[in-house]
């Protein structure tokens, strides 16, 4: 039987690897299709539909995604798939009675780890009863269960998980996830993966035998040149000095005896598992990289999530780690259904006490299975549904802070290029050169990284001092006062963040330029250093008073690392789980037909989204191309001046256009805030989301400037000399700094005799790299954000023979819009 399994796959999924594994072991064919974003919708549904599996294999781990899956079963249905559609993890098993019964596109639900599930499954399709571990609906349209499968105790027992053809990599040495347990001895009240292991029965925590670990470890060493090994296990360690020592000395001793060289490990671990001489034994593995799991320094705080770790624990482990040159971030989970002020001041007090370490922080979610969800059920303090259970903080002023953080600090903490992320990639990135190539990470260079990760952590405790300041009064502040401060401090967040990200870029650059390069001497090195350290220099000052970047600072054309997913144990959520998932649970109907306001009214809505709201509609934009296109948007404003409800609508909107409408209502609906309308009211208006056009000045100079700096590109870099000649057709969008906020290209060859490319370059391959020229520069003379098309020459070199009979084109100004151009024929 063919068996598609699908989930994402942005970077290597053990969860389907294991699976795929297990299906073709016993036989059958199975291929894994990447779903990591809605707007995969349509074509994974028409590529599955084309290759008719009998089998559809979800991977519904994540409360966040649940309904994208589930609409990707209904769209399969709605083109006639008529196979069987199961699903699996943490979500899917918790909830599988009410999707069995609200979502019929599915057929059954798998509990628990799902190898040996997935193959019976596949055997006894007609005889699903046959199944351990199973709900599934029954002819008659009645659920049944099967008996819970226990919890595997021998894991190597099973197949290993199949590999990529290639692997992602860092400076070039690929990087390979692994597990080396299942399961966690901890007993975490918020937890959701020792609940899902629990309701199985059996063993919650094992081990593999330590000679298999290290067999599979020698395999992806000598067959695919493995350097880096992320281990996925919840907690690495063990609870216990001795048996960690141990086992990790057995562990050496086995990759020593397989040939096994200098390698870099990465895991994650509990405070109270931290030891120095455990630390110590496994740095001589190669450890390089820990996620620790601190959570919070609040002695309350720590009670209610159950971590049974004490405040000292933390300091400690941070202490030893450090001491070791380890890369360590955390998270704190600062916001929880009891938490005070006092333990919000605590916790900012540790982010302050460890700035240097990077990090990031949110709300203690609630997820199925948990202690925290019985316990506020009992309460009857659980609010929204199945796809997304959230709650009110008892103490109001720290609900009200909570408010304030979520519209303040979404895109730092919750974006994939969120500044919280940059500084996690920026000190993993730095920590695993100093691993590989220690002569080429000086102190210098450190010190630089160091320092960004500081300032942007010193920075969001000075602006969680501000909320919680504001909350700490007496009395709590009027809303006005609440909209002023939030408005406030997210221009502010937002102004450091642009600066931080372009700092980031620049030290990224040079670290990946310096992990890239053969073997630079040590002059190199240090002069890479203190280039570094120079351009860190001129953004420091900038950063501390929350202002651009000077843009005297002359842009990187170094190598840019690539896009992985953040390096943080965080899932980015850019909305909170809380918000309304349908029009129909954000307001009730009869309230649409609210009276309709008044044109003054409607200014004053329109206003207040031109000076605040825009931006959001405007950067949601942008990924989906949607620069030239108009929205019509319905609001209702009850009498507090808090929007209860949202409809956008564009014009034969659908897939990723249909996606943004249904982003964007839930925003609109979650954090649109306007002044008091002594009455709920309705009213409708359109955004044109169109970026204004660079004026003809401001293009000649982006025009000039980009022309430089290919010419310097192809005459520097002999790689990129076969696109000497090239002509482009480039669509740029510029911010007021002239920062490259989305660019496309597309490229035609240039005259017959300028230089060919080498074998096996493509047409793709000439405009990704014009893309990698283009894209990272920022363009001085630009003074406003906007727009432009140009035609573009990557100019051919003076390495040509004088004399030769090549006329390079006259450019002109192109028409000004946002699409492609049809570039002027290469020899009229």
């Amino acid at each position: 039987m063919k068996v598609a399994l699908v989930g994402p796959e942005l970077e290597e999924n053990l969860a389907l690897r294991y699976l795929h594994a297990a299906v073709e072991r016993a036989g059958h064919a199975a291929e894994i299709y990447d779903f990591h974003a809605a707007e995969q919708i349509p074509d994974l549904v028409e590529r599955i539909a084309a290759d008719r599996p009998e089998v559809v294999g979800l991977s519904m781990v994540f409360t966040a995604r649940a309904r994208e899956f589930i609409s990707l079963a209904e769209r399969l249905r709605g083109v006639g798939y008529r196979g069987h559609v199961t699903a699996g993890g943490h979500f899917a098993s918790f909830h599988a009675r009410d999707v069995l019964e609200d979502h019929p596109a599915i057929d059954s639900i798998i509990h628990g780890e799902g190898e040996e599930a997935i193959v019976e499954l596949i055997e006894n399709l007609e005889r699903p009863g046959r199944v351990t571990g199973l709900t599934w609906r029954d002819a008659d349209g009645q659920i049944q269960d099967t008996p819970r499968r226990a919890n595997l105790d021998d894991l190597d027992s099973r197949a290993l998980p199949t590999r990529p053809d290639a692997f992602q990599d860092y400076f070039g040495l690929p990087i390979a996830n692994m597990l080396g347990s299942r399961g966690c001895y901890g007993n975490c009240h918020f937890c959701s993966i020792n609940a899902w292991h629990r309701q199985n029965g059996g063993k919650r925590f094992r081990q593999r035998d330590v000679r298999h670990v290290a067999r599979e470890m020698a395999g992806l060493y000598h067959d695919h040149g493995v350097r880096i090994y992320n281990f996925h296990d919840d907690n690495f360690f063990l609870p216990g000095k001795q048996a960690n020592l141990a086992r990790l000395g057995e562990l050496k001793g086995q990759l020593d005896a397989l040939r096994v060289g200098q390698i870099a490990l990465q895991v994650k671990a509990r405070p109270d598992s931290v030891d120095s001489d455990v630390i110590a034994r496994l740095k001589q593995i190669g450890l390089f990289r820990v996620f620790l799991g601190v959570e919070t320094n609040a002695v309350s705080g720590l009670k209610t999530l159950g971590r049974g770790t004490e405040r000292r624990q933390n300091h400690q482990a941070l202490r030893v780690l450090a001491r070791h040159g380890i890369h360590t971030c955390f998270n704190l989970l600062m916001f929880d259904p009891e938490a005070r002020l006092a333990d919000l001041w605590e916790n900012i007090r540790f982010m302050r006490r460890h700035a240097r370490f990077p990090l990031n922080f949110c709300r203690v979610e609630v997820y199925a299975g948990t202690e925290i969800e019985r316990r506020l059920r009992h309460e009857n303090r659980l609010l929204g549904s199945y796809f997304g259970r959230h709650y009110r903080i008892a103490a109001e002023n720290v609900q009200l802070a909570y408010e304030m953080f979520r519209e303040i600090f979404t895109p730092r903490n919750f974006t994939p290029a969120g500044a919280n992320h940059l500084a996690m990639a920026v000190d993993y990135e730095f920590h695993l050169l100093r691993h590989f190539y220690p002569t080429r990470a000086d102190g210098r260079l450190e010190k630089t990284v160091k320092g960004l990760v500081a300032r942007l952590n010193l920075n969001s405790a000075e602006l969680l001092g501000r909320i919680c300041r504001l909350v700490g009064a007496p009395r709590l502040p009027s809303q006005g006062r609440v909209e002023e401060l939030t408005a406030e401090l997210a221009d502010r967040r937002a102004t450091f963040d642009d600066a931080m990200a372009e700092q980031v870029r620049c030290v990224r650059s040079q670290i990946w330029e310096t992990g890239t390069s053969p073997s630079p001497a040590r002059r190199g090195m240090l002069a890479t250093a203190a280039s570094v350290a120079a351009v860190a220099g001129v953004c420091s000052a900038t950063l501390a008073l929350g202002m651009p970047a000077d843009q005297s600072v002359p842009p990187q054309l170094a190598p840019q690392p690539p896009v992985l997913t953040p390096p943080c144990e965080m899932i980015p959520r850019p909305l909170p789980p809380d918000f309304p998932t349908h029009p129909a649970e954000m307001v009730p109907s009869p309230l649409i037909e609210a009276t309709v306001f008044s044109p003054q009214d409607t200014v004053r809505v329109r206003r207040v989204v031109d000076e605040k709201y825009i931006k959001t509609a405007r950067t949601l934009a942008e990924p989906l191309q949607l620069a030239n296109r108009s929205l019509s948007v319905q609001l209702v404003v009850d009498k507090q001046g808090k929007t209860t409800f949202c409809r956008v609508e564009i014009p034969d909107a659908r897939g990723k256009h249909a996606e943004y409408c249904r982003k964007l209502e839930q925003i609109a609906s979650l954090t649109w805030r306007f002044p008091a309308m002594d009455r709920t009211g309705t009213c409708t208006f359109t955004l044109n989301l169109a970026l204004p056009e660079l004026p003809p000045e401001q293009i000649a100079k982006v025009k000039t400037f980009a022309d430089a700096r290919c010419l310097l590109a192809t005459q520097q870099d002999a790689a990129k000399k076969w696109l000497a000649g090239s002509v482009a057709s480039v669509y740029l969008e510029l911010n007021k700094r002239g920062k490259v906020t989305r660019c496309t290209v597309q490229a035609q060859p240039g005259p017959a005799n300028a230089p060919k490319p080498s074998e096996g370059q493509t047409a793709a391959e000439r405009e990704k790299q014009l893309l990698a020229i283009i894209r990272p520069l920022r363009f001085p003379g630009v003074t406003q954000a906007g727009h432009c098309t140009i035609l573009l020459g990557a100019k051919l070199p003076d390495v040509l023979k004088p004399g030769s009979p090549i006329e390079i084109p006259n450019w002109h100004m192109c028409e000004l819009a946002p699409r492609h151009l049809d570039l002027p024929d290469k020899n009229r």
